[in-house]
């Protein structure tokens, strides 16, 4: 880390104010602006949470030097000082929003400092209820990323008073809400959502939930560009019809999908038609890509953005025989005929020979499989493991036998 006493300010007196906030920057970081593209990426491309790490004392250490060296570093510093809230323990909440109020020593008379807010960050080891939450973005109006996996509301009433404290930030562009979002007293949500609230600058939404479905559909987000949604409660099929307004609604505009429902999709959502302009598309498995359940209608189309496509379900010796024999008509009409930009296919882990002692792992794999790779490779299709680690040929004729006998 840039340590801020090797910064003599008095021996560069015509560096421009830009870089000195560059460095400033550096030393003092990492900040929102940075985090988000980091846990934006991370949701999408590698299907978990991003978890910032709290503030170490040795960067608390650098912030404060950063604000208390001079007046001029003072009102960069504050920004940085200010950044984002970690909220780790729910008796803070108080103390924070006293502070977050207070007008700013020796600024303008109308900046709080909650105005230098960029981020508010929750983890799973609290949670916080809805009528904090509120106050927290009345005090933060400038908040980019909003990052909340455990939230507690009371009734209808108070969700839909957070759905329009959360609508009042004009600069959110990140929002994620984790799959304890709805710890509460009351149990019946069927009739949400009732009203729609417009998140103006939102381009990346995720939403982990055994209802998530159906709660998208509480928002229009006209800018909304990632999409990262998982559904868990395999009672809630019809309800998924909900998916498919969504997706018609807000489809042609997204450009990445990470979507993980872990039932059937119905009939008429078919992923690709509905979203024509993806470049990454990460789904359970390759069954749903199709619209019906049955044929490959929806993979005759060109889809000409396309370049990764990811399913987490298919693990290399583990994945039973029987279903990756019924992947076959759908991983050999994965070309460049119907994908003319897919660079990446990407597949869950290799589970090496012994690993864990599996007992259900099986160490041969079609030789159907061996020529639809191949093909793959000739064409320059990269084969990875969800982390992004290359699993081409090489790799797995070290590990398994393709065999005709599969």
């Amino acid at each position: 880390m840039l340590e801020i006493e090797q910064l003599n300010i008095g021996s560069s007196p015509y560096v421009p104010l830009e870089i000195w906030i560059m460095i400033l920057k550096a030393a003092g970081g990492p900040l929102v602006e940075d985090m988000m593209t980091r846990g934006v990426s991370q949701f999408i491309h590698n299907g978990s949470v991003f978890h910032a790490r709290h503030t170490s004392s040795e960067l608390r250490r650098t912030r404060k030097s950063i604000v208390l060296t001079c007046r001029q570093w003072a009102s960069i510093g504050l920004a940085i000082f200010y950044d984002h809230i970690h909220l780790s323990e729910e008796k803070q909440i108080g103390q924070l929003l006293n502070i977050l109020k207070r007008p700013v020593m020796g600024g303008v008379s109308s900046d709080r400092y909650g105005d230098y807010v960029r981020g508010i960050l929750q983890g799973s080891e609290t949670t916080i209820r809805g009528t904090d939450l509120i106050s927290l973005i009345s005090l933060c109006p400038n908040v980019n990323w909003i990052q909340i996996e455990s939230i507690k509301t009371s009734d209808q009433n108070e969700w839909t008073a957070v759905q329009q404290s959360i609508s009042s930030l004009t600069r959110l562009k990140s929002f994620s809400l984790g799959p304890h979002w709805v710890y509460a007293t009351w149990r019946d949500r069927t009739a949400w959502p009732k009203t729609q609230f417009t998140l103006q600058s939102t381009s990346f939404l995720a939403y982990d939930d055994c209802l998530a479905d159906m709660n998208i559909k509480g928002w229009s987000l006209p800018r909304l560009r990632e999409l990262y949604l998982v559904v868990r409660d395999s009672s809630l099929v019809p309800r998924t019809n909900r998916l498919h307004e969504f997706l018609t609604e807000v489809g042609p505009q997204l450009t990445a999908l990470s979507l993980h429902i872990y039932t059937s999709v119905p009939p008429s959502t078919s992923i690709l038609r509905l979203c024509p302009n993806l470049k990454f598309l990460s789904c359970y498995g390759p069954k749903m890509l199709l619209g019906n359940g049955s044929h490959l209608e929806p993979l005759t189309p060109v889809h000409a953005h396309l370049e990764t496509l990811s399913f987490a379900s298919i693990y290399f010796g583990f994945t039973p025989k029987t279903d990756i024999t019924e992947l076959r008509p759908l991983l050999e009409h994965m070309d460049r005929q119907s994908f003319p930009s897919l660079k990446v296919i990407r597949f869950g882990k290799i589970f090496p020979v012994g690993e864990w002692g599996l007992v259900n792992a099986c160490w041969h794999l079609p030789t159907w499989l061996y020529k639809v790779m191949k093909h793959w490779d000739d064409v320059g299709i990269d084969v990875q493991q969800a982390d992004g680690v290359s699993i081409g040929l090489p790799v797995l004729s070290q590990q398994f036998l393709f065999t005709d006998a599969y």
